[in-house]
């Protein structure tokens, strides 16, 4: 998870030019969701991940969980992704 975290981190203070950022955890029964949210760019074209998302989305997918990314340029970034607890 930290290194999930990190690299969205970096993403955002690289490429999004955001200055707002919430990050919200919420542990359930089974799994825990996070839901990452910005003020920032966006992402022009969501298909098209640079190595740093591409990251992202390899380690979700490696701790069998589910990403969800929401964008629309100029109105920010929404990352939601949620993991089994084991």
């Amino acid at each position: 998870m930290y290194q999930i975290l990190r690299e969205i981190l970096v993403n955002m203070k690289k490429h999004s030019h955001a200055d707002q950022v919430t990050v919200r955890f919420i542990k359930e029964t089974d799994k825990i969701e996070i839901a990452y949210n910005d003020n920032g760019i966006g992402i022009k074209n969501k298909f098209f991940f640079k190595n740093g998302l591409q990251n992202v989305v390899s380690r979700i997918e490696n701790l069998n969980g589910d990403i969800i990314f929401d964008t629309e340029t100029e109105k920010g970034l929404k990352i939601n992704f949620s993991f089994p607890i084991s």
